[in-house]
């Protein structure tokens, strides 16, 4: 009679098994594949070798990543915000000692004051100011009080730009990019070795991880510019990005977010966006 019993639990706890692991198996692969309305776009991008880490904030202003070519959801932290700024590079094991290794950081603007924060870990308040952007070696400066402030990882705060009616600033290569009121300008040691002015309100400024582009939002379009400031195209879109060897270029519009290569279009992923970044 116990042989008997001891049999049957040995089944049950064999058929339990067996069950776990094909629902294990089952979640494994329906992982290894995007939803169905991304495949097209899936396969499209693995068609051009295109790579890397997508970022972006959806219609809800939350913030997703999706592997590339696949589009299999990828970790983010989690940030509330409608654009967010997202660190070039992983955190090596001598820098910002708050998270691990590795991990992946990013600044947003909340209640007027910069947050920063990884895939996991604690949430960085940092003083108040807006407009967070990462330089190429990992310091975060924002702007506050229309000042450009700058933050190394374990040093302090440092003002590189004084006061002087500065909204945005983004990084071209080791010079910094600055947005004015109507007027934006790319600075080297503090001063302006070129600039551009505008009759209509821009804004979100952006420039591409080795410099050779900037862009600004101006209405229902986006501006890009070469390092010269000379307008190269106008876009019917919400923001742009660029993959670190800029190769390509993403355009996220109200619809989807359009992958192109030397102006040709390689994809459209049918996911709306209002903010993006590319990395490796």
């Amino acid at each position: 009679m116990a042989l008997t019993r001891f049999a049957n639990v040995a089944v049950v706890v064999a058929v339990v098994a067996v069950v776990a692991a094909a629902g294990v198996d089952a979640i494994r692969g329906h992982e290894r594949r995007p939803p169905p309305a991304l495949r097209p776009a899936a396969a499209a991008l693995a068609a051009a070798h295109v790579t890397g880490t997508l970022y972006l904030v959806d219609s809800a202003c939350r913030l997703r990543a999706l592997r590339l070519p696949s589009l299999l959801a990828a970790p983010a932290p989690r940030a509330r915000a409608c654009s967010v700024a997202v660190a070039p590079g992983r955190l090596s094991s001598t820098s910002w000692s708050l998270w691990r290794p590795g991990a992946r950081l990013v600044a947003f603007c909340r209640h007027g004051r910069v947050l920063v924060r990884a895939e996991s870990g604690p949430t960085l308040p940092f003083i108040v100011g807006c407009a967070p952007s990462w330089s190429p070696t990992g310091a975060l400066t924002l702007v506050r009080h229309g000042s450009v402030v700058q933050f190394v990882p374990h040093g302090r705060a440092e003002v590189v730009l004084p006061a002087r009616g500065i909204r945005e600033v983004a990084w071209v290569g080791s010079r910094l990019a600055v947005l004015e009121r109507d007027r934006l300008a790319v600075l080297d040691g503090g001063r302006p070795i070129v600039d551009r002015r505008f009759e209509e309100p821009v804004s979100r400024l952006k420039t591409s991880p080795r410099g050779t582009w900037l862009s600004v939002g101006s209405g229902r379009r986006v501006l890009v510019f070469d390092d010269r400031l000379r307008l190269r195209r106008s876009l019917i879109a919400r923001a742009v990005a660029w993959p670190p060897d800029e190769r390509e270029l993403a355009v996220a519009t109200a619809e989807s977010i359009r992958i192109e290569r030397s102006g040709r279009v390689v994809a459209r992923i049918p996911i709306a966006a209002r903010d993006l970044a590319w990395r490796s």
